[in-house]
């Protein structure tokens, strides 16, 4: 996995691409994960140790799908779902190393789901390709460490004082509070 620094500004596009989607698509939640399943990015953002669970075990299954998918000849595929009596989940490759992960109630179609998603997911594999191009390269905004970031990108109160900031936001540390 490449680690990717990401500025406010990136971070703020990327959080403004799933936030469009988690909208369009009548959505109850959209993370963007790494293929491990550590969140990037979530809409809409709230604090819930459940969602860490879920990105972790929806990575795992889209890992297994595209297992299957070598063992039957294919070369991969894009996307899994998985289809519940109340909520139901879309799991969509960015390009191998990125994933949205969209859930939603019975109230929206799995195919809107889809079409709003691999929208998304060009926008957002653009903006992946740019981080990945970038990454390396001082920011004129940073790099910030994963706090300032955070703070900056979702408004919330800086860090408290004397606290040290762990690392940089990485495409393996999530862009969320905990």
């Amino acid at each position: 996995m490449i680690g990717l620094t990401v500025d406010i500004e990136q971070g703020r596009a990327l959080t403004r691409t799933i936030t469009d989607l988690l909208v369009q698509a009548e959505a109850s939640v959209v993370l963007l994960t790494d293929i491990g399943g550590n969140i990037l990015a979530q809409a809409p953002q709230r604090e819930d140790r459940e969602l860490l669970t879920i990105a972790a075990l929806g990575a795992g299954a889209f890992s297994a799908t595209r297992e299957l998918a070598r063992l039957t000849g294919e070369t991969g595929f894009r996307s899994v779902s998985h289809e519940g009596e109340k909520t139901s989940l879309f799991v969509h490759s960015l390009d191998g190393d990125f994933l949205l992960i969209v859930l939603f109630q019975r109230t929206t179609t799995l195919g809107l789901v889809k079409l709003y998603t691999r929208q998304a997911a060009t926008s957002l594999a653009t903006m992946l390709d740019a981080l990945r191009q970038h990454s390396g390269s001082p920011s004129a905004h940073g790099p910030f460490t994963l706090d300032e970031t955070h703070a900056a990108v979702f408004d919330l109160p800086a860090p408290t004082p004397g606290y040290a900031p762990q690392r940089p936001v990485t495409a393996t540390s999530p862009m969320h509070v905990r």
